[in-house]
């Protein structure tokens, strides 16, 4: 049996669908601005800011698989971030939510780093999981068992912009979706205004009590601020994107208000 025309979730040999590991829904938002389009920015100095219509998806899942993991995961994880269900109130250092399934949303991110991991687009190759961790959230995404903290921990920040005179909107800052970045320790990426990372294997016990961090057994989630500025990786996306904008090295028109969405 040929290895690409088998579901990578249920392993059974079908006719895949395009799949996407962030959520369609995302890049349609962002694109639906745009006449269908997005506007891609890169830290390269020697590309041009520019329309991209590529939503980071291939052939991975059968109907049955893609069906399940949008209804089981997908389709409540993003209603949370939008608001639409459970509450969330805003405070002056971050968003509280409560009201919510946290089992189902931490499963819906690691559905998100599962579909990573097992893709082949450039903008996930860098997303690389022990084969016995990726068998391990494979299981658990049929089952819908639970992943324990100690193996991965989810954390979540929410993007703000902290600059005095203006700066960039939170419905700009929403349009950003940034690749994955790899650190040390953990796997970060940003769609939406918020920022996921992921530590495998999880926090330890002590770190795991900070903010932002999706512990099941709570009752309400508290998802702090993080400036813009201080992920080195975004920002300089940004300031490289703003300046070929003034050099004229572009074919999109961006001001400080324009939707980007940064693919780096």
């Amino acid at each position: 049996m040929n290895e690409s025309e088998k579901c990578r979730l249920c392993k059974s040999k079908s006719k895949l669908q395009v799949s996407h590991a962030i959520g369609n829904a995302i890049f349609k938002r962002i694109s639906r601005k745009n006449s269908g389009k997005a506007i891609l920015l890169s830290s390269d100095i020697h590309e041009e800011n520019k329309y991209s219509s590529d939503s980071w998806a291939e052939p991975m899942l059968c109907s049955n698989c893609e069906a399940l993991l949008n209804e089981n995961y997908e389709r409540y994880g993003l209603d949370v971030l939008r608001g639409k269900t459970g509450e969330c109130n805003k405070t002056e250092v971050g968003i509280r939510f409560s009201g919510l399934n946290l089992q189902r949303m931490n499963m819906y991110f690691l559905s998100i780093l599962w579909r990573m991991a097992c893709s082949g687009h450039p903008n996930y190759s860098n997303v690389y999981i022990e084969p016995s961790m990726k068998e391990v959230l494979r299981q658990a995404l049929i089952n819908n068992s639970e992943i324990p903290t100690c193996q991965i921990t989810v954390k979540l920040t929410r993007l703000i912009d902290k600059t005095p005179d203006g700066g960039f909107s939170l419905s700009v800052l929403k349009d950003i979706i940034l690749a994955p970045l790899i650190r040390k320790s953990s796997i970060r990426f940003i769609y939406e205004g918020f920022v996921i990372e992921f530590f495998i294997p999880g926090l330890k016990r002590s770190l795991s009590s900070q903010a932002g961090v999706i512990r099941k057994q709570q009752k309400y989630l508290f998802v702090p601020f993080i400036n813009f500025s201080d992920i080195p990786e975004l920002f300089e996306v940004m300031l490289v994107a703003y300046g070929k904008q003034i050099e004229g090295k572009t074919t999109v028109p961006m001001g400080k208000t324009t939707s980007k969405n940064s693919r780096h």
